[in-house]
């Protein structure tokens, strides 16, 4: 069951505004499910590519702006 203690680290570092490390304790948490039989991979893997795709909105949104005060 450490995968689900990892899942917590990855949710509290996204809620420090750590994005990286929070991708990074996701990814673990579905490789350690993973060793576990599978049981919870699904869900890490959903878990990283949420914060991916949140990750790359911010850069998209910040590219906008810069665009604009051009």
């Amino acid at each position: 069951l450490r995968f689900l203690a990892q899942e917590g680290l990855g949710y509290a570092l996204e809620a420090a505004g750590q994005t990286e490390q929070a991708i990074a304790a996701f990814g673990t948490a579905a490789d350690q499910a993973q060793a576990a039989g599978g049981f919870y991979r699904d869900r890490e893997a959903i878990n990283v590519l949420a914060r991916l795709t949140k990750k790359e909105k911010k850069r998209k949104a910040k590219e906008l702006e810069q665009k604009k005060e051009s």
